[in-house]
């Protein structure tokens, strides 16, 4: 795919200093701190399966490099750090065995082994909440709005948010989110 023939081509190992896969999930590294962006503003950072499967070949390379002492999680633009699932994507499954084998974003941060900051500002709904749960660490910005929507469309969030969010806030705070979708904004959160 694209992301070997990258990493050959800007000596990733050596000296990288960024490494795009399609635009869409952005690496740049300073200092033992690489930086992943989600970079689809337009959608609302909202990612793909191919976004996911890069996302995973770059945190699988950031684990290995041992330069690289900690990882910013971000996404691109003022509006959100990640609106979760495409869920246009969601079409290309072709059955609910396939949905289920996905690779999931939230458990490709939690697999990371070295630090993780995620820095959220904007709407931070379902996956993406659950990709910012799985982070070790989240700075939110003022306008930062989190909720886990998923139960409005009469879905369960598949990313670990039923088991992390109660570790964090409290389990009747995170049966509250969880169950009514409700949205609440980074004062609340904090």
């Amino acid at each position: 795919m694209v992301l070997p023939f990258l990493l050959a081509v800007t000596g990733y190992k050596k000296h990288f200093s960024e490494v795009r896969v399609a635009d869409q999930i952005v690496l740049h590294c300073t200092g033992g701190i690489a930086e992943i962006t989600i970079n689809r503003p337009e959608k609302l950072n909202a990612m793909t399966p191919a976004m996911i499967v890069s996302l995973a070949r770059i945190a699988a390379d950031i684990d290995r490099d041992e330069a690289i002492k900690v990882v910013l999680l971000r996404g691109e633009g003022d509006r959100a750090f990640c609106a979760g699932t495409d869920l246009a994507s969601l079409s290309g499954y072709s059955d609910a065995w396939a949905y289920r084998s996905r690779l999931e974003h939230a458990a490709v941060v939690r697999a990371i082994r070295k630090p993780v900051v995620a820095a959220v500002k904007g709407w931070v709904l379902g996956g993406g909440l659950e990709m910012a749960l799985s982070a070790d660490l989240r700075v939110a910005g003022v306008g930062a709005t989190f909720a886990a929507p998923e139960v409005t469309r009469g879905w369960v969030g598949g990313g670990g948010a039923s088991q992390l969010l109660p570790r964090l806030i409290g389990y009747g705070q995170a049966m509250r989110l969880l169950l009514t979708g409700e949205r609440i904004d980074a004062n609340e959160a904090k």
